[in-house]
């Protein structure tokens, strides 16, 4: 698979030349045990809040009263609580993109962010405001109900699918994996699209940001606002 650089000037990566590097990061500072139910459901409360959050921050008006710099913060904060969604049920991005292209990653490439956002700008490219804002509500909505039943039957991962119980646990691990790709590569896009930025760029000011958040003593995951998909 070929993909094309995108034609604009776009801020470098800084921090995380790997996805994997930003996964690992962004599993930190949660108030809950990573992997408990408190955390899987916190995590897929607070996607549900940020994906609805950067929703509005698209909508916010015509192209001249929208904030670049809102959508940015936004995206950022969409992925990181997307990672820690997919994280505490056992799903990583890594292992999400290399299910979705197996022709383009290898089961042992390391997935750099600029090869995202490669694949992001070849997906997305000429869609619609109304389009981005059907696809991330659609992103939440998947990913949060198949995380969560991916999450309650866990157990039974390296059970063959011999039956029609294990046959479905096994369809809502493709499906979850799949969207959290989808979510991802749909941020990159924005990043692109409406920021003029890269990925490497938005996970980088969100790193900085939670960052100096935990330096001032601050909570960086107070409970959500809004409840997530069941």
């Amino acid at each position: 698979m070929t993909t094309p650089t995108p034609e604009r000037s776009l801020l470098p990566t800084t921090r995380f030349d790997h996805i994997s590097d930003y996964e690992q990061w962004a599993g930190q500072y949660w108030v809950h045990t990573h992997g408990s139910p408190e955390a899987q459901i916190h995590a897929r409360a607070k996607f549900d809040e940020e994906t609805h959050e950067l929703i509005d921050a698209i909508l916010g008006g015509t192209p001249e009263e929208i904030s670049p710099e809102e959508i940015s913060s936004e995206t950022g904060d969409m992925v990181w609580t997307a990672v820690a969604t997919g994280s505490n049920a056992g799903l990583t991005v890594t292992e999400s993109l290399r299910s979705a292209f197996p022709g383009y990653f290898g089961p042992n490439d390391p997935i750099t962010v600029k090869a995202i956002d490669s694949i992001a700008f070849n997906l997305f490219n000429g869609i619609d405001s109304k389009t981005v804002v059907g696809y991330l509500r659609d992103g939440e909505r998947v990913l949060c109900k198949k995380a969560n039943l991916w999450f309650k039957f866990s157990g039974n991962v390296n059970t063959p699918p011999k039956t029609f119980a294990d046959a479905w646990l096994k369809s809502n691990r493709v499906d979850a994996v799949h969207t959290l790709a989808t979510t991802v590569l749909l941020a990159s896009f924005i990043a692109q699209e409406y920021v003029g930025k890269d990925l490497g760029a938005i996970l980088d000011e969100n790193y900085h940001k939670i960052e100096q958040r935990v330096s001032a003593g601050k909570e960086v995951t107070r409970s959500p606002e809004t409840l997530a998909t069941a």
